[in-house]
């Protein structure tokens, strides 16, 4: 039974490798802007140009998605969120107030409720983390019962 738990581990491990080796480590520079949020985090506004539900039907949902672009750095982004919390943030001039930031081509928008950027580092790369030390205990610990056998 133990072995099947260890095979498990790895297999989620070694996922969660390939998926951050297709997606050029996104999630892990991600993490490492929010440890420095007050170097990579820039305060910046977002000016909505097309507004449409996030759902793509018809029915009416309260979450929206929203393209438009950055006021000073005239990147071209998109966000997603609901329409009461978005209007309850929005700026007087209309702007959406967001913490953008870039780091080695990863380019992020988090909304800005605060006057402090994010230093949490987002969950996923917990659960990378976690997935990278299980399957290097997992590859010991299958090495160790095979030599016992």
């Amino acid at each position: 039974m133990k072995k099947y738990l260890y095979y498990l581990v790895l297999f989620l491990g070694f996922s969660a490798l390939v998926s951050e080796v297709v997606n050029s480590f996104e999630e892990t520079k991600l993490s490492y802007a929010t440890f420095n949020s007050y170097k990579y985090f820039v305060a910046e506004e977002f000016k909505d140009t097309l507004c449409y539900a996030a759902s793509g039907t018809n029915v009416s949902h309260d979450l929206k998605f929203y393209q438009g672009y950055l006021i000073k750095n005239k990147v071209e982004a998109s966000l997603t969120g609901y329409k009461k919390f978005i209007d309850k943030i929005r700026l007087k001039n209309g702007n959406i107030p967001v913490w953008f930031c870039n780091i080695n081509g990863v380019s992020e928008l988090v909304f800005r409720t605060k006057s402090s950027p994010p230093n949490k580092p987002f969950f996923k790369i917990y659960f990378y983390v976690f997935c990278w030390i299980g399957s290097i205990y997992s590859l010991i610990s299958l090495k160790k019962l095979k030599d016992e056998k």
